[in-house]
């Protein structure tokens, strides 16, 4: 058992709860301050990215955090969360935003969108709507059995027959390993669907 000091403990704990405990918004900003002092910016998203999912929200924890008087590492929490809020879902969405979209200067793709292609409402992760390109982060916890590659395929074919919009799947390997080509080929479709913009090296890209 480990004995922390807590400043403002009275504001942080919801105390008629049983048994009291600390709320779920300072709670969330006290795990990825710890995960972020063994530089861990992935197990701080992921922590960050499964509350907003069943308990709270990116904007409450903003409220939160401008309230504490000190946060370690406040400014890189505070990076987390506008990332989050900007629609990166995940820490495979968050690599993709990073590594391959904002790194090589690829246009700002829409997050989040809903779409109706299938007759039912289903979110893109990452959707380029004036060329007609979605691309779908893929990680294997959600998307690694028979129902999700049906769904997956669906999916893909419904936005290619109902708005003539291709999908692009990329995994981790794709991200975190080959993001420079996959920025390439990313950007290769985009240019043939009329983006006139200019792909950029980024540190990691190798030399010509």
């Amino acid at each position: 058992m480990a004995i922390h000091q807590t400043a403002d403990l009275q504001r942080r704990v919801d105390w008629p709860a049983a048994p009291p405990r600390v709320k779920v918004d300072h709670a969330v900003i006290d795990v990825m301050s710890a995960r972020l002092r063994e530089d861990d910016v992935a197990g701080a998203f992921d922590v960050l990215t499964r509350a907003c999912f069943r308990a709270t929200t990116p904007e409450r924890i903003e409220r939160t955090l401008a309230q504490r008087a000190r946060v370690p590492h406040r400014r890189l929490v505070a990076e987390l969360l506008a990332d989050r809020r900007t629609g990166a879902c995940s820490v495979l969405e968050r690599g993709y935003l990073h590594r391959v979209e904002r790194a090589h200067g690829l246009p700002p793709g829409r997050r989040q969108r809903h779409s109706t292609a299938t007759g039912g409402r289903t979110d893109q992760d990452v959707r380029y709507e004036e060329y007609g390109v979605v691309v779908e982060p893929d990680g294997r916890v959600v998307h690694d059995h028979p129902g999700a590659w049906d769904a997956d395929a669906r999916r893909d074919l419904a936005e290619l027959a109902v708005a003539d919009a291709v999908t692009a799947r990329v995994t981790y390997g794709l991200v975190f390993r080959e993001q420079c080509a996959t920025a390439g080929w990313i950007g290769q479709i985009l240019r043939r669907n009329g983006w006139r913009g200019t792909l950029l090296r980024c540190p990691r890209c190798p030399a010509r």
